[in-house]
């Protein structure tokens, strides 16, 4: 892979010896779920360390742009959001969107979930994904606009799978990571199930996966074209715009 245009004097977060989650010249940010390191970036360090023994004290994050791009996805918006956050009473927190715009709240449902801006102790204490905290409220919402779509018989691809299955159960898979033909998702790429009979789909029957993730190392929650536009219609409403 070419990571000529990571530059690290311009990143944000750095990942080991690669530089993943950053920011170029024109406010853009990149972001690999397969990072495992993040260290922060200079505008983030303290001031004075030797006067912090526990707790960092940052600078402010006014300086930095407030939302960030994801270039490899641009439908992915990334809005910073001051401490407290639904994740640190401290620290400074990106909410991760599909909307360009900031959240009203920083726990709205348009949110996908959360991830740190920065790590908490002295000493280079490292933040992964593991701290990506999802949110439940955006679930919500995905499982309400897919069975919703269902219904209408809006999604041309589904329903061409259950044309092609004729009965028993058919599971409504995240784009992220298709299995090949004949072949099931992991767990966490199944979004939901339904049944199927006749070639049709019974939405009543639509049943949530509870093994589900909105990230995973594969990325983050990705919808076929029609299910996309019907929930940023859906996370638009909520945000009123």
């Amino acid at each position: 892979m070419n990571l000529d245009h990571l530059l690290p004097v311009k990143s944000f977060l750095r990942t080991g010896k690669t530089w993943r989650l950053h920011t170029c010249a024109r406010g853009y940010m990149g972001w690999s779920l397969r990072c495992r390191k993040l260290f922060l970036h200079p505008s983030l360090q303290p001031k004075h360390s030797s006067q912090l023994p526990g707790l960092l004290r940052f600078r402010t994050v006014s300086s930095l742009p407030t939302t960030l791009v994801d270039p490899s996805r641009p439908s992915l918006f990334y809005h910073l959001l001051e401490a407290p956050t639904p994740i640190s009473t401290d620290l400074p927190a990106y909410a991760v969107s599909m909307l360009d715009r900031p959240p009203r709240e920083a726990q709205s449902p348009a949110v996908m979930g959360w991830l740190p801006a920065a790590v908490s102790s002295e000493g280079g204490e490292e933040a992964g994904l593991r701290d990506f905290t999802e949110n439940p409220k955006f679930l919500d919402v995905l499982h309400q606009v897919i069975q919703k779509a269902i219904e209408d018989g809006k999604d041309e691809r589904l329903s061409a799978e259950a044309m092609q299955l004729g009965k028993g159960w058919m599971h409504v898979n995240d784009d992220r990571n298709l299995p090949e033909m004949g072949r099931i998702s992991r767990p966490d790429d199944i979004i939901a199930s339904v049944r199927v009979e006749g070639g049709e789909i019974l939405p009543k029957t639509y049943n949530p996966m509870p093994t589900y993730r909105i990230c995973t190392t594969d990325g983050l929650t990705t919808l076929s074209k029609g299910l996309e536009q019907r929930l940023l219609e859906a996370l638009r409403r909520i945000e009123n715009y």
